[in-house]
């Protein structure tokens, strides 16, 4: 059977989508603006994130609309785990700079506000469903901004675990865990003065001096460091920004997707009151 970007061809769905929301009902409503709006022929709703992942058939999108930390991460991973690739659009009630860098970095091919009118959220529906990126306007220059930090951040990171050694290494993962000079020593089989002498070169390469900022900085180093569901240079032109760090003047790469339209009833509109 033939592969696309992971996803066996022969189970693509035509245009369904798969609903989240911690609220039954209001999964069911947001699924209900995606099928009226003509994004999707076939919804699935659900308030389940174990629920959402046993399809039978690959969806064409699958909707996170609720905040609650991390299920972005939890659904990236388990789709990759299975090889799969499906576009997720996370929804916001109001989009913040940190929520959409966050859930972008997760492994999230869009964001959406559920206040923003019927059609401007099919509109990122339909671009996510069709392979694009997109952002919020509202946000779409401070994330650009704020990626642009992360790939810094993110790059100074690996360069400073590029600098240690593999023993250097072990004790910063260590230092991680709250472990000071004797803890590292049994650990590693090593003398205390030894660990002292490694930790030292660590800190010095962490730029603290307290064991306490040690442990901080390491962990900090490692989440960095540590690989995510997508590069942070791979969004830059979701929120067009250009390679060097500059603002783009194009607004952002797209696929099959809607004009951007105006007008129409708010999705908030559809979702039960209360």
């Amino acid at each position: 059977m033939a592969w696309n970007g992971g996803v066996p061809v022969g189970h693509l769905q035509g245009w369904s989508a798969s609903v989240w929301h911690p609220d039954r009902v209001i999964a069911e409503a947001i699924a209900a603006t995606l099928r009226t709006t003509g994004v999707v022929h076939e919804t699935t709703a659900t308030d389940s994130v174990d629920a959402l992942l046993r399809f039978r058939g690959v969806p064409a999108l699958i909707v996170l609309a609720g905040r609650d930390d991390g299920e972005v991460a939890d659904v990236s991973e388990a789709l990759a785990h299975r090889r799969v690739t499906v576009p997720l659009l996370s929804c916001q009630d109001t989009p913040t700079v940190s929520g959409v860098v966050e859930d972008l970095l997760d492994g999230a091919s869009g964001v959406a506000a559920l206040s923003s009118s019927a059609r401007r959220f099919a509109a990122a529906a339909h671009t996510v469903a069709g392979g694009g990126l997109t952002v919020p306007v509202s946000v779409r220059a401070a994330a650009g901004r704020a990626l642009v930090h992360a790939a810094t951040e993110h790059a100074r990171a690996r360069d400073r675990l590029a600098r240690m050694t593999p023993r250097q290494r072990q004790v910063l993962e260590l230092m991680a865990m709250g472990h000071g000079h004797r803890g590292v020593a049994a650990r590693l089989g090593l003398s205390v003065a030894t660990a002292r002498t490694h930790a030292d070169r660590v800190r010095n390469e962490l730029g603290v001096a307290s064991q306490l900022q040690a442990t901080i900085e390491a962990r900090r180093t490692l989440r960095l460091a540590g690989a995510h569901p997508r590069p942070v240079e791979a969004l830059f032109d979701a929120v067009g920004v250009a390679q060097q760090g500059s603002p783009a003047a194009a607004g952002g790469r797209s696929g099959r997707a809607l004009p951007s339209p105006g007008g129409g009833s708010s999705v908030a509109g559809v979702l039960p009151a209360g």
